[in-house]
């Protein structure tokens, strides 16, 4: 039996899925740099097509940033889920770290989200992820853990 390789799609053009700027939650005309430069060293278009999208919109429409106390403060969710979950904010700062020296905006992001996830950690460490509504109640909160107000995700029974 002989196989002919086969494609399961493609796109003969690649959708930019733009925020309009008086939409966007964050901007950084670093990251947004870095992106044109990626997309114009790929040969392949799909690649930087994908890298942009996902790039800008996790910043453009994650992001809630604000000063609290003087202090930078931001709160940053997954997409699907209003709540701001440890490991996945950390995951979508992470590409950012090394714009840090050329972008002060994005230096005051990252430490916000530093400054968001201490204080997240004094209130309740067995938790993993936070309304940004302290008062709100989540549909856990009859659950066998110490599901507090403010407390998504919690794993200490």
């Amino acid at each position: 039996m002989m196989s002919v390789p086969v494609k399961a799609f493609t796109f003969d053009y690649y959708p930019n899925v733009p925020i309009s700027k008086t939409d966007r939650r964050f901007e950084s005309k670093v990251i947004e740099q870095a992106i044109l430069q990626f997309q114009h060293k790929v040969k392949n278009k799909e690649p930087g097509w994908l890298f942009g999208n996902c790039f800008s919109t996790t910043l453009n429409t994650t992001v809630t940033f604000h000063n609290q106390g003087g202090r930078p403060d931001t709160y940053m969710i997954t997409g699907d889920i209003d709540a701001m979950w440890f490991r996945d904010s950390s995951a979508q700062v992470w590409p950012c770290i090394s714009f840090i020296p050329k972008d002060g905006r994005l230096k005051g992001l990252i430490a916000s989200v530093i400054n968001r996830k201490t204080a997240y950690i004094l209130k309740y460490p067995y938790a993993n992820a936070f309304y940004y509504d302290p008062a709100k109640v989540g549909k856990w909160a009859h659950d066998l853990t110490d599901m507090q107000a403010g407390i998504h995700g919690n794993k200490q029974a």
